[in-house]
């Protein structure tokens, strides 16, 4: 990939600690026209990056939406998703 994971979780956390309102938030991951072969972070590193989330945030967090994801993302999010972004 172009970013590291690493790269890309600071950049999130960096966009939490300085960004982000007081009260309840949402995230919109954009997944348009992007392979895996590309700059695709994939759905273990996405997970990683959520259970990394400070709990102070992770309690206002509403929900995460996937906007165009791939055919390989809808299928583990359908088949996974409640457990992906479930706390165990």
């Amino acid at each position: 990939p172009v970013i590291s994971a690493e790269r890309l979780k600071k950049y999130v956390f960096h966009k939490i600690h300085t960004e982000l309102p007081e009260g309840p938030f949402c995230i919109v991951y954009l997944h348009s026209c992007v392979q895996k072969e590309d700059n695709s972070p994939g759905m273990t590193i996405l997970r990683c990056i959520y259970e990394d989330i400070p709990a102070a945030y992770k309690s206002r967090l509403e929900v995460v939406y996937f906007v165009h994801p791939g055919i390989r993302s809808r299928l583990v999010l359908a088949t996974l998703g409640r457990f992906f972004l479930s706390e165990g």
